[in-house]
This record gives structure tokens, sequence and C-alpha cells, in this order.
């Protein structure tokens, strides 16, 4: 005997709402029984038939949360990119483009 899990991995799953359908079938057992008591009967084109017509139901009516809103997603929020600590290039006392002015400051500061 099949039971409803089975039929989820088989038959939903591959759909591109197959993870609403099982919400809603989760949560109407009465639909998820008659569709299980198909599929053990080997009446695979009913089986699908229900299935259908629970996808297009859950397209028309997405599953929502208990206070009606569209259930949120779960996803962490965007990562912060890095970001420079300064946008000026960085050019050694010995480079010859450093600019005379800029040279005697590092250098009074004590760089090298």
């Amino acid at each position: 005997m099949i039971v409803a899990h089975q039929i989820l991995e088989k038959r939903l799953l591959p759909w591109d709402a197959g993870f609403d359908v099982a919400y809603y079938l989760g949560q109407h057992r009465e639909e998820a029984q008659a569709i299980t008591d198909a599929y053990n009967r080997g009446d695979y084109g009913t089986v699908d038939a229900q299935l259908l017509e629970v996808s297009v139901e859950v397209k028309r009516h997405p599953p929502s949360s208990s206070n009606g809103r569209r259930m949120p997603h779960r996803a962490p929020a965007p990562i912060e990119p890095v970001k420079s600590s300064s946008s000026k290039i960085y050019r050694a006392l010995d480079d010859p483009a450093v600019p005379y002015s800029e040279y005697k400051k590092r250098r009074d500061a004590g760089e090298r």
C-alpha cells in the first residue's frame, strides 16, 4: 500500500507548485486521503486529475499565514558588500609619482 508521502515524491515534487500543493494537501486531509485511495487502486489518471485541480486551486489562492497574508520567505537578509577603508592609493615613499608635499608630510610623520 502506497502512502501519501510516497505519492508526493513520485508525482508532486517535480511540479513547479509541488511544495505549495503538498502544503495544501497537509491542510486538507480529506482530499489527500482521496488522492491516496485513488493511487492505491491504480487509478493514476484520477490521481493526476485531482492533483491538477489542487494545483489550479493553489495557484488561485496561494498558501497564506493565519492572518491572511502571504507567508514571508525565511531567507536571511543579503550581506553587505565589503567596502574599502579609503579610496586613497598608497604609494611607497621612494615612488617617483609621490608628490613632494605628500612625501614631506609622510616623512615628518615618521613613515618609511
